[in-house]
Order: C-alpha cells, then sequence, then structure tokens
C-alpha cells in the first residue's frame, strides 16, 4: 500500500516537471506590422524585410525569449490592424498626439528627426515663419504635418496620400519645399533624380520626435512586456543599428578616408596641413551630396591597403590597384583615369624608345596594374619598386635609375615645382592607361551601399568642373586626350594621304552656330569646332555658302558637297549618310511677347496661339502630332520668323535657344522674353558625311575626340551670349547650362555676356541704360506706366486682340476732389495721395492688364481680353467703391471719388489714339454730370 502511494507521488511529480518544463520552454509569439516602403525603418526589398526597426525587434526576441512574425502592409493599414487589434504591435512610429488617440505606444526607442527639404537653388533657410509665401508638402496623417500644423500655423500646407505621391508632385514643381524624414525613400522610382534637386545638405531641421513600437489603445500588458524587453537592449546594442542604418560611421559620426598626401594634383596637404587635390574635392562633393561627414586621415601607400582591409580607415580617397588587389576590396567607383609614360632625361640621347631600356633600370610604382605587362612585353627591363615620384625623379639625378614611369598629370606638377620641366621628355610609347580606384574593406556591404549610391548623384559635368580647376592639362583621358596620330587606323592614314581637304555646306545667317561674318568669313560655333578639327587632323575645309537650309540639304543629298553640320541622325537618313559621333546639343526655346513669361510652362500653353516654327525643323511633326491645336507658321529662316515676330503677325516663334538668344541682340525687340521648352527633346548634333567617304568618318571621330570639355566649354561660352533679365528662373538657366554641358555662374539681377572681359563695364552701362529706360517710360512718382508707355502696350495688344477676335477695354480715371486735397493739405500730402490712388488701381487689376499715369490726376487702365461692356462696367464700379472709401494716411483722412470713361476695342474703334480720345471724353460728360461713375457707349 505504502509502495503504490509512493509510485503515485513520484508519477505526479515527475508529471509536474514535465508540465513545468513544456511551459518553460514555450516562447510568446507576436506578429509585428511593419510597412512596406518605410525605408529606413521598416521596409521590403526583393522580398526580405528589411530596416532598423525588423533587426532592433528581432534582437528584443533573443532578449525576451520571443518570436516575431512581420505583417508587411501599406502604411495606412499598419495603423489600422493594430488599432483594431488585429496585429499585436507596431514596428515604429513617431509619436504623435492624433495617434495617442488611437495607439498605446512603448518607451522612446530611438529619436526621429524630421526636416524640410529646399530644392539645391534655394540659400539655407533657417526661419521657418518666413516660408508663408509657399506651399509644403507632407504626408497625410505624418508626424511632419502634425508638427506644422502646432507650430507653424500660418504656413500653407499641402498634404499627399503617400510619400512617393508627395515626390512626384515635388518632381512636377507643384510643390517646392517638402516635410520628410531623415532619409527620403530610396526605393522611389526618381529616388537619385530628388537627391541631386534636393541635397541632404540643403534641408533645415523641423522636429526631433519619440520613435517606438505601438499596440491597441488601453492594452497596457502587452506595452509593459514590450517596455521590459527593451530595457534589456544596452544603450551600445542600439548606438550600432542606429549608425549602421543611418551613419555608418566610426570616428565622431564620420567616414574615415585615407589619402597619401604626395601626390599632387590629386592628393596632398599643404605646409600647413590642409588637404586639398582632386580627389579630395571630389569626396567632398560627395558628402555635399550626401550629407555625410568625411574625414581625411593621411597614410602612406603602402599602409593604405592594409588598413581598410583591418578597418582602420574606411576606405582611401583613390588608388591603383592589380586585378588581384582589386578582388580584395569593394571599389564603389572609378574616381579617375590617366595616362603614364615614360620619362627620360633630356641628356640621354642613347634612350628614344622603350626598347633602348633593355638592360637598363625603369623606376615604377610597384601596385601599378601595369607591372605585369611591361614584364611580359619588356623582360630585359630591370623594374625597381618606388614609393613616390620626387624618389623618382632623386634617382634618375642620381643614377640609380635611367628612366621611370608615372602618371602624366603627378609628374608634370612635380617636375615644375622642381624647375625640372625642361630637362625631362617622355617616349611616344608604351603609354598605359591608369585607373584610380576608391575602395572600401570587402566585407562591409553596407558601406559600400552608401559609398556608391553617394557617388550615383555626381554628374560627370561636375566632376569635370573640378578636373578644370586644378588646371590639369590636356594629357587626361578624362578629358579625351590620347594620341590622335597613334590612334589612325591603316585604311585612314592611306585615305589621308590621297585626300586633304574636303567641302562642307554651310548656313550663311545662322548666328551663332554658323554665319559669315561681316569680313566675309565663315564664323560661329561650328567653325570653331571645324577649325580644331582641322589642326588635330590636318585635313582641310572649304566652304560652299548656303541661303536656305532646305537647298543645302537637297544639294548635300545630291553629293554637291562633302559635309553637312548640325545633323540629327534618323533611319531614313542613315541609309543615305554616314554621321559622325554627337559634338554638341542644343535645347529648344520659344520667344514671344513678355505678357506670354508667365503663362507658358509647357507645349500645352501654346495650345490656340499663332505659333512659327522654320519648315525643316524635325520638331514641326512632333508638334503636330502631339499639339493639334497649336497654329503653326512654317517659316523659311530666322528672318521671317522674326519679322512676323516683329510685326505682330505671330504670337510666338520657336527656335534653338542659341538662336533665340541671338535674336534679342540681332533684333530690336528688346521687350521679348525667352522661355526654355523641356518638351522638346535637345538636338542632337552630329556631322553627316557622304556616303562614299566611309574613313572620313572615323577621322573626324577622332578630331572630336581630342576636344576637350574645357575648349568646348570656351567656343560655346564665347559664342552663346545669354541675357538673363532680373527675377528670370534660375531653375531654367541651370536647366539650360546642363543641357549644354556647360557651366553657367548667375547672380540674379546682373546680366551675363559673352565677353566677360568686359563684364565690369557692361554691367555699369546695363544698369544705366535700365535707369534711362525705366525714366523714359514711367512715371516717376506713382512708378506706372507713362502716356508714352502705355500707348505701345495699346498698340501691342490690339494687334494680338484682332488675331484672336478678342476685346479689350480702356478705362480713362479722373480722382474727383483731388485738387480741394491739394488745397486743403499741401502738394506733399497730394503726392503721398497718388501713391496710394495708384495702389488701389493696380491691386484692382488683373496682373496682365496695365495701369498707368498719363499726368495730375488722371490714370488709364487696359484691360485685356475681357467680354462685352458689361466686364469693363464691373471693374469700374470696384473701382470707384475702392476709391470712394475714406483714405488714411499720414495721420490724415481724405475722401475722393472717380470720374470713368469707357471705350473698347473694336466696338469703338480700332486705333490707339482714337480709344484713349474717346474714354477721355466720355470721362468729361460723367465729370460734367454726377462725378463718381462710369460712362461708355453702352450706359450712355
Amino acid at each position: 500500500m505504502i509502495l503504490n502511494i509512493f509510485k503515485t507521488i513520484t508519477c505526479l511529480f515527475l508529471l509536474s516537471i514535465s508540465v513545468l518544463g513544456n511551459i518553460a520552454s514555450a516562447k510568446d509569439s507576436y506578429k509585428v506590422a511593419i510597412s512596406e516602403t518605410s525605408y529606413p525603418f521598416h521596409f521590403v526589398e526583393n522580398k526580405k524585410q528589411q530596416g532598423l526597426m525588423v533587426e532592433f525587434w528581432q534582437l528584443w526576441a533573443q532578449k525576451t525569449n520571443s518570436t516575431v512574425e512581420f505583417v508587411p502592409l501599406p502604411w495606412q493599414q499598419t495603423l489600422e490592424q493594430v488599432e483594431q487589434g488585429e496585429i499585436d504591435f507596431h514596428a515604429g512610429l513617431a509619436f504623435t498626439q492624433e495617434r495617442s488617440k488611437r495607439l498605446s505606444f512603448t518607451q522612446n526607442i530611438f529619436d526621429n528627426p524630421s526636416w524640410l527639404y529646399f530644392p539645391i537653388s534655394f540659400k539655407h533657410i533657417d526661419d521657418i515663419d518666413k516660408l508663408q509665401p509657399y506651399s509644403i508638402g507632407v504626408v497625410e496623417g505624418s508626424v511632419e504635418q502634425d508638427i506644422l500644423h502646432k507650430q507653424y500655423p500660418n504656413l500653407n500646407i499641402d498634404t499627399f496620400a503617400s510619400r512617393a505621391k508627395l515626390y512626384d508632385a515635388v518632381l512636377a514643381k507643384k510643390i517646392l519645399i517638402f516635410a520628410d524624414h531623415n532619409n527620403n525613400n530610396k526605393f522611389y522610382q526618381h529616388y537619385l533624380t530628388l537627391r541631386k534637386l534636393y541635397p541632404l545638405t540643403n534641408r533645415t531641421n523641423l522636429t526631433v520626435q519619440n520613435f517606438g513600437g505601438a499596440v491597441k489603445k488601453n492594452n497596457y500588458a502587452l506595452i509593459q512586456k514590450i517596455n521590459d524587453g527593451i530595457s534589456l537592449i544596452t544603450p551600445q546594442e542600439k548606438s550600432a543599428l542606429y549608425e549602421k542604418w543611418y551613419s555608418l560611421s566610426n570616428v565622431d559620426g564620420a567616414i574615415t578616408l585615407g589619402f597619401s598626401d604626395d601626390v599632387p594634383p590629386f592628393m596632398d596637404a599643404d605646409e600647413n596641413g590642409n588637404v586639398r587635390g582632386i580627389f579630395i574635392d571630389i569626396w567632398r562633393l560627395w558628402a555635399n551630396k550626401t550629407g555625410q561627414q568625411i574625414e581625411f586621415i593621411p597614410v602612406n601607400p603602402k599602409d593604405s591597403r592594409q588598413l581598410v582591409k583591418q578597418g582602420k580607415i574606411d576606405a582611401h580617397v583613390g588608388l591603383p590597384l592589380t586585378v588581384e588587389e582589386s578582388a580584395q576590396f569593394n571599389i564603389p567607383t572609378t574616381i579617375f583615369s590617366t595616362i603614364s609614360s615614360v620619362y627620360v632625361k633630356n641628356s640621354r640621347r642613347d634612350i628614344n624608345t622603350i626598347e633602348d631600356l633593355n638592360g637598363k633600370y625603369l623606376g615604377v610604382f610597384g601596385h601599378a596594374n601595369y607591372i605585369d605587362e611591361l614584364r611580359e612585353k619588356f623582360p630585359g627591363i630591370h623594374l625597381v619598386y618606388m614609393t613616390n615620384i620626387p624618389e623618382m625623379i632623386a634617382g634618375v639625378e642620381s643614377g640609380k635609375i635611367d628612366a621611370f614611369l608615372s602618371s602624366l598629370e603627378t609628374t608634370n606638377r612635380s617636375l615644375d615645382l622642381a624647375n625640372l620641366s625642361a630637362e625631362f621628355k617622355t617616349l611616344l610609347s608604351p603609354n598605359f592607361e591608369i585607373s584610380f580606384v576608391s575602395f572600401s574593406q570587402s566585407k562591409n556591404l553596407d558601406l559600400y551601399n552608401v559609398l556608391y549610391e553617394g557617388f550615383k548623384l555626381i554628374e560627370a559635368e561636375e566632376v569635370l568642373k573640378i578636373v578644370n580647376s586644378w588646371q590639369v592639362k590636356e594629357q587626361s583621358s578624362l578629358k579625351k586626350i590620347n594620341s590622335y596620330l597613334k590612334s589612325l587606323s591603316n585604311e585612314e592614314v592611306t585615305f589621308l594621304a590621297k585626300n586633304k581637304r574636303f567641302s562642307v555646306g554651310v548656313l550663311s545667317n545662322y548666328k551663332p552656330v554658323e554665319f559669315v561674318n561681316s569680313d566675309g568669313e565663315f564664323s560661329g560655333i561650328n567653325a570653331d569646332i571645324l577649325e580644331h578639327i582641322s589642326k588635330q587632323t590636318g585635313v582641310e575645309f572649304d566652304y560652299k555658302i548656303y541661303q536656305d537650309w532646305s537647298v543645302l540639304f537637297h544639294d548635300f543629298q545630291n553629293n554637291k558637297f562633302d559635309v553637312a553640320l548640325g545633323i540629327t541622325p534618323s533611319v531614313d537618313r542613315k541609309d543615305k549618310m554616314h554621321f559622325s559621333e554627337q559634338y554638341w546639343q542644343t535645347p529648344w526655346g520659344v520667344i514671344g511677347d513678355e505678357q506670354y513669361e508667365n503663362n507658358i510652362s509647357d507645349l500645352s500653353d501654346l495650345q490656340g496661339l499663332d505659333v512659327a516654327i522654320i519648315q525643316d525643323y524635325k520638331s514641326v511633326n512632333f508638334i503636330k502630332k502631339n499639339y493639334p491645336l497649336i497654329r503653326l507658321r512654317l517659316v523659311a529662316d530666322i528672318e521671317e520668323g522674326a519679322e512676323l515676330l516683329l510685326n505682330d503677325e505671330i504670337d510666338l516663334y520657336i527656335d534653338f535657344f542659341p538662336i533665340l538668344t541671338n535674336m534679342l541682340l540681332d533684333y530690336p525687340i528688346k521687350s521679348f522674353k525667352i522661355k526654355y521648352l523641356n518638351e522638346l527633346p535637345p538636338e542632337q548634333n552630329h556631322m553627316a558625311i557622304n556616303k562614299e567617304l566611309k574613313p572620313l568618318v572615323g577621322i573626324i571621330n577622332k578630331g572630336i575626340n581630342t576636344l576637350t570639355e574645357s575648349e568646348l566649354e570656351s567656343i560655346r561660352d564665347y559664342w552663346l551670349r545669354v541675357i538673363i533679365e532680373e527675377g528670370y528662373d534660375k531653375n531654367v538657366i541651370n536647366q539650360i547650362a546642363l543641357s549644354f554641358g556647360i557651366i553657367v555662374f548667375i547672380t540674379i539681377g546682373s546680366i551675363l555676356f559673352w565677353n566677360r572681359r568686359l563684364k565690369k563695364e557692361v554691367d555699369i552701362r546695363r544698369k544705366l541704360e535700365d535707369k534711362l529706360r525705366h525714366l523714359a517710360t514711367h512715371d516717376g512718382l506713382t512708378q506706372l506706366a507713362n502716356r508714352g508707355l502705355f500707348e505701345r502696350y495699346l498698340a501691342k495688344s490690339i494687334s494680338y486682340h484682332k488675331r484672336h477676335k478678342q476685346t479689350l477695354a480702356v478705362l480713362f480715371i479722373d480722382i474727383d476732389g483731388f485738387k480741394a486735397v491739394n488745397d486743403t493739405f499741401g502738394h506733399a500730402l497730394g503726392d503721398e495721395l497718388l501713391v496710394n490712388l495708384s495702389q488701389i488701381l493696380t491691386d484692382n487689376v488683373r496682373e496682365s492688364d496695365v495701369v498707368s499715369r498719363f499726368g495730375g490726376d488722371e490714370f488709364v487702365i487696359l484691360l485685356k481680353n475681357i467680354d462685352n461692356y458689361y466686364g469693363a462696367h464691373q471693374v469700374a464700379k470696384k473701382i470707384i467703391d475702392k476709391i470712394s472709401k475714406p483714405i488714411n494716411f499720414s495721420g490724415k483722412e481724405v475722401n475722393v471719388g472717380a470720374s470713368i470713361g469707357i471705350s473698347l476695342y473694336p466696338d469703338d474703334n480700332n486705333k490707339v489714339d482714337t480709344l484713349i480720345a474717346h474714354a477721355d471724353a466720355l470721362m468729361y460728360e460723367v465729370k460734367k454730370k454726377t462725378k463718381n461713375s462710369f460712362l461708355s457707349n453702352a450706359n450712355r
């Protein structure tokens, strides 16, 4: 009996241990809502759930012996499903009062900064209250929206359903400023474009909010469990996660970059320790684009690779690597390519070719990627490994080596500094292309991605600007300078021996692209480019002058000359002629009266207008097909288009942008403005070459490729005389500059002229001319248009309204009671009243209308595009109502009125003088009868 009781107790004990063991080993499991696109917090990429908070909750699960299952959802659904209790908790979101009404939040896990992002053209803005004139884009329901509404209630806020839709609006220029997280969403399809236009360095901090998890409202038990687990995670562990997804830094938030301090002009340090050079400036540009801090660390070239491997520096700014070395690192970019040549003393007349170095000693860099090729091709040369160029130069001087192999830029700079340039020469061959690459630790893929993504933000033009700023001579392969003669094929050499002169068809008046100058010489952009090609290749050109492009192209197709310029390739044309490589591209523009300036943003705004374009342009068909409502007027040449524009027979004229800028200088249309048309793709300029002259194609291409960016910029800078009016859209000018591949430096309110040497004198003259022109055309007291300018506006408007069958009105206004104010308070107060009245009139008409002062207390207004007399009557009533109210200024209150006469075109007349005189006469009838009223032929 006792034995049976003991067995029973033992079994119960063992069973209880088993149950307790199972209970102890069971893990709590939680579903966690994550957004599909909330980079860098939680997102899905390549079907993998990733992000700062994903890794945080995985660590939390380890600490709490739990399991987490991530449920990816659209953002709004993440909130709704947690709120409804369908998912246990939210992976991470910023705390706001609005959200706290729906959810209960965990303790703060990370600080979450939000920013206002500004376009690159903006200067940095610290005072957010000054942004009232702008609309600021935010994601609906975001923490940024909450903060802006509470802290800056006077700002204009536009909300968008998602970050993608917000970004779309930004790139469409519907929104200029937007609020967003610390990192823009890198999964947005135009992410790189967004980052280029809105760099991280051009933003202002809006707020720093608490960021944590959230559960269903009032689920305090779950909040307590989550918070208990969060407390198990150390600050160091949290910091490591944050740095991984944000800064990826080692030292004070900066990426450490090794550099060699004796390789000018690529990288070195001056006597004060200031780091400088081409590579240094490129990396500084990288930092500016990414908003990432960097720190330059001087290192010995021999130690650089090992230091990166060991993680003692994050990356190196740029060194040549062998094939074997390249496999040991991550390489985010090739930062520069150059040519290395053999240098030898001029006095060594026994060394004229590389073969003369057999049995002699050649200094080389041990890590250069040409070593294996050099050994294979020239086994008789003894290679001496050296660490820097000064050592190589000293080795030649002392006789330790006979010659050395080094890059042209660095060697020429070192020889110049040592005053030894005249004592050295380079051998014609061999020439090795050397690539300098930036490299980082192979196992740190996160750092590689940051470096790589940053370099994708940098444009080639920006790198070339840096290179040019260091005045690198033309040996750089980056600038397309390879030896021309050595690159000719046998076929091309044979062809050139038999053929030296070729005929080119050119236009006589296509400024500034090509034209015949007053001395009868062929001039312009194309002329200078052909002159360069001629010098480089030895090919000579004879010019056949044409007045008409259609005739020129017809003759070219009939083999009457050899080369045609500025021809765009097409499938049809490629069967009939050869084409060179592109040598420059030209954007399109439209020119017309300034009244259109603010009403044209794209081609759709030209619909219903009379627009001229040269009949043979390829874009004619594009416009006809896509914008059939534009009334196209096809013209033979620029002169015909300009003539139509001057005579008000058309509204606008379309042509290439440099052609239009030249029109502003060569034709008396100074009141006209140019707008950039980005819908028309820039014209790609190629040379068309006779089908029978195929070898000439390669020769011309090689000539084009010897044209450096700085030379091409110099040619275009000289001929493209861009007039920039004060207030001109800087973003448009930047677009134009990029389209041409040139750098345009703009100062708002000044004019950029092609002759830089005369810039100061031209600026002074222009300002004086502007001032004199303004004085001649505006009333000195009110700054309104005077009678002469008003009459010119009216004449132009009559022509326009005649073409478009529209109606305009002239309102002649005389101020009732003005003489009494003058007599009572004096002329000074009377003048002040006139200024106030001019503002009232301006405020109560449209921006397109014209307000003028004819003298004394007489004002005249031009109302454009009104329906009939009734429309003019409504404006007159509004003006009388505003003017008749007491006007307070300078501590005085005055009462005046307005008598207004109204005439209409075409109802009353079609001549300037008659319309004004008729309105004037009607105004006097009002003054005689009732005053403070209006009269027209419709209510007479």
